[in-house]
């Protein structure tokens, strides 16, 4: 079950974070059973649908120049008033070196 830290300055409307030990497990359990995790998706509550600093931060914790799954979608979903505004996706650029928005396929 996702929670926010205890020691980590935000609330439910700024962030929102798994704990770290279900976190693991989670991931485990996807290498062991060779799944691939193709997609990450959160909200920005009254804010655009952006990739963050803090959103880059998280999705490279392990090192701050590269992310923790190359191949992995990070899916922003703008929320205003309750509303859904817009979604974007955001892929690693390894040119770049950097996230840059991405076609967001709907079927």
């Amino acid at each position: 079950m996702a929670k926010i830290l205890p020691g980590f300055l935000a609330n439910a409307r700024t962030a929102f974070l798994m704990e770290p030990r279900e976190h693991l497990a989670v991931m485990n359990d996807v290498d062991r059973r060779k799944l691939g995790l193709r997609a990450v998706y959160h909200s920005h509550p009254d804010h655009d649908a952006y990739f963050s600093e803090t959103d880059r931060a998280q999705a490279c914790s392990f090192d701050p120049s590269e992310p923790d799954y190359p191949d992995t979608i990070y899916i922003v979903i703008s929320v205003r008033g309750g509303k859904f505004a817009r979604a974007a996706a955001f892929g690693w650029d390894p040119e770049m070196r950097n996230f840059a928005e991405i076609g967001l396929p709907c079927q």
